[in-house]
Formats: C-alpha cells, sequence, structure tokens
C-alpha cells in the first residue's frame, strides 16, 4: 500500500478538516445543539483524522489531535459559545445585554463557565 509523506498528510488534513470545522464553527454560537447533535459531530471530526492517519475505528484520536494542534470538535462549540456570551456580557449595547438575561441563554452560559471553571460576569449584566 502506498504511504503518503508527512507533508501531504497535513496538506489532506487541511483540505479534509478546516471546510469541516468552518461550516459547523461559524454560527454555532446562536444554534442550540442536542448532546446528541455534539456527539455526532464529534463522530465526524474524529472519523476525518482517522481516514486521514489510517487508524482503526476503534483507536484513540485524541494524541492525533493533539500533535495536530486541534481539540475535539465539543470543546470548539464550548470555545466559540464563551467568547460569544462573554462580548455580549461585557458589551455596553443594553439590547444585548437584556437577551443576555433571559432564562436560556444565561443558563446556558453559566453552565458553560461552571463546566471550563471560568467566571462568569452574569452578576454585572445589567
Amino acid at each position: 500500500m502506498w504511504k503518503q509523506p508527512k507533508r501531504a498528510r497535513f496538506i489532506t488534513l487541511h483540505q479534509i478538516i478546516l471546510p469541516i470545522a468552518f461550516a459547523v464553527y461559524n454560527g454555532c454560537e446562536g444554534i442550540s445543539l442536542s448532546t446528541l447533535q455534539i456527539h455526532e459531530l464529534n463522530v465526524i471530526w474524529n472519523n476525518a483524522f482517522c481516514c486521514i492517519f489510517n487508524c482503526c475505528w476503534r483507536e484513540y484520536v485524541k494524541p492525533l489531535q493533539f500533535y495536530c494542534n486541534t481539540v475535539p470538535m465539543s470543546y470548539m462549540i464550548d470555545e466559540r459559545k464563551l467568547l460569544f456570551y462573554s462580548n455580549i456580557s461585557r458589551s455596553k449595547n443594553v439590547i444585548l445585554k437584556i437577551l443576555m438575561c433571559l432564562t436560556g441563554v444565561l443558563s446556558d452560559y453559566m453552565f458553560l463557565c461552571s463546566k471550563y471553571g471560568v467566571s462568569c460576569a452574569s452578576s454585572k449584566m445589567i
């Protein structure tokens, strides 16, 4: 079987994974994803790594992701949401702050902050 050189693998990695990441990563703040949908995105993300590096589907892909300087898709989505929520909470726009105080949005923000041990600025909302 023909083996790809290391440089060709990383070019393939960027050709396959970047469009997937870009499609999911942009606009994920406004989409409410269930845990099942996030799991499915993680599976697609991991399968792309397995395909590129010729891994068995049972192998653990986190070391591959570490050496390729990426994280699992669920972390990317959570990071994007945390940045979005923190930017809204620091905004001077009153309408954005009122929307941020809605029950679902505020609880999602506080859940993400507690999940990753980040201090949230919910007491300074309005």
